[in-house]
């Protein structure tokens, strides 16, 4: 018997908003622009690369988390990477950063920080689920983190959006490069909807859109983690 292909057939979802000030209804549809399989496969292909740097000095290690996206990616990395690697006991300092509603880019609220003196002397891990624009991540590194002398810095994020960079910052470990398009799952919401759609989508519009898959740094490379 000869089997026979079938064509998948691409997912798609649909949201709608209501304004609470105005009573205007938003609808917005968002068509599946990385699989779900794709995110699971490169989410264990970062776990695994991450998880001997995570568990080599368990005691000097400070993961943060940007809430509310950054939780999710951490979770699922970190829960591929303990089945790897046994000794993975980092301390979790989550901090909540937004940008001030109304306002000009760059101009951040910090809802939710750690005690000073929590990066001194650490490695830290930064996970983000979309560095798109850069303003929160480079306020974290170099306004929060940067000046309490850590042992060194990784930041790791699902997404990031090069062509939407307005400022210059780091990133190390990355799941995919994508277009700076709207993008929805894994995290990345609209008015909180979609955070935890398994794959994620893509606003709909007339466009053709492409992702890559980015090469992780050699290990050497990242200063001082061993």
């Amino acid at each position: 018997m000869t089997a026979r292909a079938t064509a998948t057939i691409p997912l798609s979802v649909t949201h709608s908003y209501t304004d609470p000030a105005t009573g205007q209804i938003t609808t917005l549809t968002f068509d599946e622009f990385i699989p779900e399989h794709v995110v699971r496969a490169r989410v264990r292909a970062m776990a695994k690369y991450l998880a001997p740097l995570l568990a080599a000095h368990p005691d000097e290690t400070v993961v943060v988390p940007v809430l509310a996206g950054g939780s999710q990616i951490m979770d699922a990395i970190l829960r591929e990477a303990e089945a790897l690697v046994a000794g993975i006991a980092p301390r979790i300092a989550p901090v909540k950063v937004r940008s001030y509603e109304g306002t000009a880019a760059g101009k951040l609220c910090v809802d939710q920080d750690v005690p000073a003196g929590t990066f001194a002397g650490k490695t830290v891990f930064v996970f983000d689920e979309v560095v798109d624009r850069g303003h929160t991540m480079r306020y974290l590194l170099n306004d929060r983190i940067k000046p309490e002398h850590p042992k060194a810095i990784i930041v790791v994020t699902l997404v990031r959006k090069l062509a939407a960079h307005e400022v210059d910052v780091q990133t190390d470990v990355v799941g995919f490069d994508t277009p700076p398009d709207f993008l929805l799952g894994w995290g990345m919401d609209w008015h909180q909807r979609g955070r935890w759609q398994p794959w994620i989508g893509r606003l709909r519009d007339d466009k053709q859109a492409i992702y890559t898959v980015p090469k992780f740094p050699n290990k050497n490379t990242i200063k001082n983690v061993k």
